[in-house]
Order: structure tokens, then C-alpha cells, then sequence
């Protein structure tokens, strides 16, 4: 529960952050979301995040609630204010370069028709048991017209009409060896298949479309799995950060070749390497983004890179000074998009190099 209380205290936080105005003015790429800093804790800066194409972007600050998006990729940004969508957005989903979906603060679901120009409520989701509404939809994902998920601290939401209606269908009270776990990440091959990483070291699954779930922990000492992958129905990926005092802290890596139901620890790098997010491109082409520490110097961000699916990870060098990479996603070989702590860079050559095309300054919180 120490991350559910943590997640509760950020959220308060950032509601407490003063909204944009209304109007949605174009950016040129060096521009700073924010430039409004505290000297104390940062917050990663993007909650949320869409890609389709190799040049359009929607992304969601942590800071304002605000929608940031891109049609040339990178080169120009457009920042729409949260008000738009009834206070904040937190978090967003497209499936083409037109219509996507969005959740605000308060768990509300809004739509858009024209890539994000405007949108239109559509629903409040509510439990059946207790008309509770979400608590922080952190991600929402849609495959198609009318299939949809939502994740918010306490489980997953399932939609088969386009987002108008919503019925939960994995609960955090539905324990794992007496564990609550929370979830962390969501990935959907297809239509059907889908895994959900969670803290605990517990992941899940389905293969009817999220309708039932099975559940089994499988990271031995681990206080979380941090993400999950799929490239296909047969092989995935998925990262789990070990905080035991019976084993050496740091991230596992583990692969399945058989649709999840075995999985094998992947080396990837010394103790003290925490990966935050695995993305691979094809079977053999693949990336893990996260932080190492070491004594006396502190964390410096990281970025390993692989061509022959996990046997072997070299380091590739982003940037500079980098504290931590949080997250990466490529729309195709070639195409990809990477978050630091202040700077979201682009590639376009498959990662051989990137650069910045937008600068958020996070949210900070000072603790006394």
C-alpha cells in the first residue's frame, strides 16, 4: 500500500497545480512546457502518451494536465488545456491520426474527432458495486472503434461500445499469495491477448479481450513489475524492479517464447540498474530505458540496446547528464520516441541517434 499512499500524495499534489488558459498556441520545439521550477523532488513529466504514424504525438504533463501534440514530428507543438476536457487531462489513447479518447483527473471519458482539437464527454465509468468512479485512469488503450481499456490504481476497465459504458473486471482486492498488488503497465497484441504488469512482482492475463483474468506472481523477492511487452502472441518481454534484502537489488528481465506461460531470466546489466521500460521492434531489435546508481556519483540515465533479442545488451549515450530515461516507444523500425526527465527526444534512423524536439520542466514538490 506504500505506493498507493505515494501515488495519493502525488495526485493531490498535482491537482493543486494551476491549470493553463484556454487557448492553444503553437510552440516552436526548443520551447519549455514550464519553466516554473522547486528545488526539491521531481515528478516524471509525462503521464500519458500516443503515437500514430512517424510524425504524430499527443503527450500529457504531469504539471498542468495539459494535452501537447504534433503533427510535424517534433518540429512545431500545439498545447491545449486541460479545461477543454472539464480540468485535467491524465490520460490519452488514438488509433488513428483523427480519433482518440482521453480520461481526465476526475475519471471522466472524453472523445475526439479531430485529432484533439475538440472533444466531447461520452462517459463517467462507475463501479457496479460501489458507484465508485476511477482513481487516476493512468492509462487508457483502445484497438479499435468500439474495444477499450482503462487502468486506474485499483484495477482494469473493460468497453466494448466505444467508450460509453464501463464495467471493471480485475479488482485490486482480488489478492495474489495474499498480496495487493496495483498495476503498472498494459499490453494488448491483439483484440484478445493482452498482459498487465503490477507491483508485487504480479503479472496478468487474458485471451478473451480482458472479459476474465488469470493471475500468478511470478518475481520471486520483487516489490514490482514495472512493465510488460508483447511483440506478437508468442513472445514478450517483461521488467521486474527487486528491492529484497535476500537478493541484489536492481531490475530482472525476463522472456517468454510460449505466450506467457514460461518465462526466463534475461542478464542485462550489473546491480544497481533499474530499467523502467522494455520496447523491442521486431523479436531481435529491442531497447530497455531506465537508471543505474552507483555510490558517490548518483543516478545517471540509461539506455541499453540489443539485435539479438536479449542475448546480448550494449549501452547506447542520449544526451547529456540525464538522471533517468522513463520511457520509449517505437510507431515503426525507423520511428521512435524516448522521455527523460526533462527532454523528449525523436529518432528516425532506428536509434542510431536522437534528438530533442521538446523540453518539459517536471513537476516539483518541495518535502519538508
Amino acid at each position: 500500500m506504500v505506493n498507493l499512499l505515494i501515488l495519493m500524495f502525488l495526485s493531490t499534489a498535482i491537482l493543486s497545480s494551476a491549470c493553463e488558459g484556454s487557448q492553444p498556441p503553437k510552440l516552436p520545439a526548443t520551447e519549455s512546457a514550464n519553466s516554473e521550477t522547486t528545488p526539491e523532488s521531481n515528478i516524471a513529466q509525462v503521464t500519458s502518451a500516443a503515437f500514430i504514424g512517424a510524425n504524430h504525438a499527443w503527450l500529457v504533463d504531469s504539471r498542468g494536465g495539459q494535452l501537447w501534440r504534433t503533427t510535424d514530428a517534433g518540429k512545431s507543438w500545439e498545447k491545449v488545456s486541460g479545461k477543454i476536457i472539464g480540468g485535467k487531462f491524465w490520460a490519452v489513447t488514438f488509433i488513428d491520426s483523427q480519433r482518440g479518447w482521453a480520461a481526465n483527473f476526475e475519471g471522466q471519458i472524453w472523445r475526439t474527432y479531430d485529432g484533439g482539437t475538440t472533444w466531447r464527454f461520452i462517459s463517467q465509468p462507475r463501479d457496479g458495486v460501489d458507484n465508485e468512479p476511477p482513481f487516476l485512469s493512468h492509462q487508457i488503450s483502445f484497438v479499435d472503434e468500439t474495444h477499450g481499456w482503462l487502468i486506474d490504481a485499483f484495477g482494469i476497465w473493460r468497453t466494448e461500445d466505444g467508450g460509453s459504458s464501463w464495467k471493471r473486471t480485475l479488482s485490486l482486492m482480488n489478492t495474489v499469495e495474499n498480496s495487493i498488488w496495483q498495476p503498472t503497465r498494459i499490453s494488448f497484441v491483439n483484440l484478445n491477448f493482452g498482459w498487465m504488469s503490477a507491483t508485487g512482482g504480479i503479472i496478468h492475463n487474458t485471451r478473451d479481450g480482458g472479459r476474465t483474468w488469470q493471475s500468478r506472481k511470478l518475481i520471486p523477492g520483487a516489490s514490482d513489475a514495472t512493465d510488460v511487452l508483447f511483440i506478437n502472441e508468442r513472445v514478450g518481454w517483461l521488467t521486474g524492479f527487486v528491492s529484497s534484502t535476500e537478493l541484489q537489488s536492481g531490475t530482472r528481465l525476463f522472456r517468454s517464447d510460449d505466450g506467457g506461460e514460461t518465462w526466463k531470466l534475461v542478464p542485462i546489466a550489473e546491480s544497481d540498474t533499474y530499467i523502467e521500460s522494455v520496447w523491442f521492434t521486431n523479436e531481435n531489435q529491442g531497447w530497455a530505458v531506465g537508471r543505474a546508481w552507483k555510490m558517490n556519483v548518483g543516478n545517471r540515465g540509461i539506455i541499453l540496446h540489443t539485435n539479438n533479442g536479449g542475448k546480448t545488451w550494449q549501452e547506447q549515450v542520449v544526451g547529456q547528464n540525464e538522471a533517468h530515461f522513463d520511457r520509449m516507444y517505437f510507431v515503426d523500425s525507423e520511428h521512435g520516441w524516448l522521455f527523460a526527465e526533462n527532454n523528449i527526444y525523436r529518432t528516425q534512423n532506428a536509434g542510431i541517434s536522437w534528438n530533442s524536439v521538446l523540453k518539459v520542466v517536471p513537476m516539483k514538490i518541495r518535502i519538508d
